[in-house]
């Protein structure tokens, strides 16, 4: 998705905009190297998403 793609088409298209407050979530994705999500982080206060997406990636590496 680029320059040129309808506003809002990649946050929907991971389910993080909120269509009725027309605001996005604050969503953490760790992708892995094969371009998948390996872990999603949505549930922790936004100042914990970094040391959150660190352990996980120290435990998986």
């Amino acid at each position: 998705m680029g320059a040129g793609a309808p506003a809002h088409q990649m946050a929907k298209a991971f389910g993080v905009y909120d269509e009725r407050r027309g605001s996005y979530k604050r969503v953490t994705f760790i992708i892995g190297s094969d371009g998948h999500i390996q872990h999603l982080i949505d549930e922790s206060p936004p100042e914990d998403h970094s040391q959150e997406a660190l352990e996980f990636i120290q435990r998986n590496s």
